[in-house]
């Protein structure tokens, strides 16, 4: 069953823990659709929030106030931002990058 499923259905049932042998499947041949998934989760928060009620509220996560703590992640250029970047570059440096207004 898992090989009919479209890779975005595929992502929606993984991240939302689903079993898609559950999901009434609307799609042709009787494949599950990312329409039908979305409906099954829109259904399961309509259930969930009569549970969730009885439940007790979860702590808010505490965030260290704006100026604290900053710290800027480096993360390479993938192959193709780096080519973007270096032919962004070149045109500039190769190109007048100027305007003139003549009044």
């Amino acid at each position: 069953a898992a090989a009919q499923l479209a890779p975005s259905v595929r992502k929606l049932v993984a991240e939302n823990d689903l079993d898609p042998s559950v999901i009434p499947a609307s799609g042709k041949d009787g494949r599950l659709t990312k329409g039908d998934v979305l409906s099954q989760l829109e259904k399961v928060a309509r259930e969930a929030p009569s549970v969730a009620a009885a439940a007790p509220a979860a702590k808010a996560p505490v965030t260290a106030p704006a100026g604290q703590d900053e710290r800027e992640e480096r993360v390479r250029m993938t192959r193709l931002r780096k080519t973007i970047a270096q032919r962004l570059k070149d045109a500039q440096n190769t190109a007048a990058m100027l305007t003139t207004f003549n009044e």
